[in-house]
């Protein structure tokens, strides 16, 4: 009997531990019902600091889908966690006329503190006009080398672009056979992969990005 209640104490804390997008198994829930902006706001654990960060900037009625031009979006995701981290870094750089270290962007502690315009930037980024599943984009592969091969660029509302492919993980230790996952490279190089995908609402679809994007790099 003790082994049974310790296995479902295991058990318990397994799932109480683990999100769906914490896992890079390119598996979603099904979709939401309502707009992407409800949905942000129903998913508290990974997306309160974006709600806030698109409150500041003027940009919920991209998310509920009632701005022109904007019906229908994909949102590359970035979470509490990833946002939250680029908040409380400091980040500095040498500036050669002054001859010392200056600071480029302070820590910030609460989203209030951040510039709108710096807010508007970041979110919008993310945001593809029309809507891209999972399975509408390419299969490609990346090299050790950088050379890519197959999948498709994409642009964000910031003009910013980025390469984007779909492959097969790892299943059982065969290449090839595992979920369908997603990985973005930006223009800057930056690899960046997608934790979850099909996130799906009324009006898009969000790919929930890993953990360990680092915001501003899109």
């Amino acid at each position: 009997m003790k082994q049974f209640i310790l296995l479902g104490i295991l058990l318990s804390a397994f799932v109480s531990c683990t999100k769906y997008n914490q896992i890079d198994t390119g598996l979603a829930k099904a979709k939401f019902n309502g707009n992407m902006y409800e949905y942000f706001q129903a998913n508290h654990y990974d997306w309160d600091s974006l709600v806030l960060m698109i409150d500041r900037a003027g940009l919920k009625d991209v998310f509920t889908g009632e701005r022109a031009g904007f019906e229908k979006i994909t949102f590359f995701g970035p979470t509490n966690h990833t946002i939250r981290l680029w908040m409380y870094k400091r980040e500095r750089r040498w500036d050669p006329e002054l001859m010392q270290t200056v600071v480029v962007k302070k820590a910030y502690y609460r989203v209030d503190e951040i510039p709108v315009e710096d807010c508007h930037r970041l979110v919008m980024e993310h945001v593809v006009k029309g809507v891209y599943m999972r399975d509408d984009i390419p299969e490609g592969t990346l090299a050790e080398s950088g050379a890519r091969e197959g999948g498709t660029t994409l642009t964000g509302v910031e003009g910013n672009s980025f390469w984007i492919f779909s492959f097969r993980g790892m299943y059982q230790g065969i290449a090839g056979q595992g979920a369908v996952s997603l990985k973005l490279i930006s223009e800057i190089g930056q690899e960046i992969k997608v934790a979850s995908s099909n996130l799906e609402s009324d009006n898009g679809v969000v790919h929930s990005l890993h953990y360990d994007y680092p915001l501003g790099t899109l």
